[in-house]
C-alpha cells in the first residue's frame, strides 16, 4: 500500500507502520515525518542535530502527529517521541563535552528503530 500511495496518504501509512513496528520503516527505505523541537543547544548545534535526524530517517515536518523533543546540552540529551498525547519512547544519549554527531546518529537509529529481542 505504501509504495503505490502518494503524498499525505503515503505519510499516513508510513506513520502507521512506525507506530505498529518501527524496524520496518528503515528496513523498507522509508523515512518518518516528525515535528521536532530542540532545547538547550545553540542554533548551529540544533541545525546539525536536525541534519543528523534526517540521515537517520526522521524528517522535520511542522504539524506532524509524531512529535520528537530533544533537550539537553553537549554532555548528553534526552529524546522523547510521542504520537499526539501518547508517549511512545523516551531515551537518554550520553556524550562527553561535545556533540558527537556520528555517535548521535547511531544512538538515535538504535533507540528508535531497533528492537532488542532479548528483553
Amino acid at each position: 500500500m505504501i509504495s503505490i500511495s502518494r503524498n499525505d496518504e503515503r505519510k499516513n501509512y508510513v506513520k502507521d507502520l512506525f507506530l505498529l513496528h518501527p524496524p520496518f520503516v528503515p528496513m523498507y527505505g522509508y523515512g518518518i515525518d516528525a515535528e521536532i523541537s530542540i532545547e538547550g543547544f545553540t542554533q548551529n548545534e540544533s541545525k546539525k542535530i536536525i541534519n543528523t535526524l534526517k540521515k537517520t530517517g526522521v524528517h522535520a515536518a511542522k504539524g506532524s502527529e509524531i512529535r520528537m523533543s530533544v533537550s539537553g546540552n553537549s554532555g548528553g540529551m534526552t529524546v522523547s517521541i510521542s504520537d499526539n498525547d501518547r508517549q511512545l519512547k523516551v531515551f537518554r544519549i550520553n556524550m562527553k563535552n561535545t556533540v558527537d554527531y556520528e555517535k548521535l546518529s547511531q544512538a538515535l537509529f538504535e533507540n528508535m528503530f531497533v528492537y532488542d529481542l532479548g528483553e
